[in-house]
């Protein structure tokens, strides 16, 4: 739904400290300590029903072929070594000094 989206979210984050504040605000001017802000303990059970039916019918996690994801996350790795390679590359003509490397030798054993 419409609440549900990233943008939403971050969006109404700044206001929940504004709610926890009004509410401590309010417990402190009535003295009522710790009877508006503590509830009993979740109960997870419905919750994790409906996840796991969600999941079994969704089925996220296997290869289907034309799904595609909403966003994709780049390889920041790839692309500094890429400027690196590039900026070797452009200076090796007024230096003759100069190191090579792979992605492999950024790992350790």
């Amino acid at each position: 739904g419409p609440n549900c989206t990233i943008k939403h979210v971050i969006k109404q984050s700044p206001l929940i400290k504004v709610y926890r504040n009004c509410h401590v605000t309010v417990e402190n001017a009535f003295h009522l300590q710790h009877r508006t802000s503590q509830h009993t303990p979740p109960d997870m059970t419905k919750t994790i029903q409906k996840l796991a039916a969600w999941i079994r019918e969704k089925s996220p996690y296997p290869f289907k072929q034309g799904r595609e994801a909403i966003a994709s996350i780049t390889d920041k790795v790839a692309d500094g070594l890429a400027l690196m390679h590039m900026t070797i590359l452009t200076d090796d003509d007024e230096t003759e000094d100069h190191f090579e490397f792979e992605a492999e030798d950024l790992y350790d054993d």
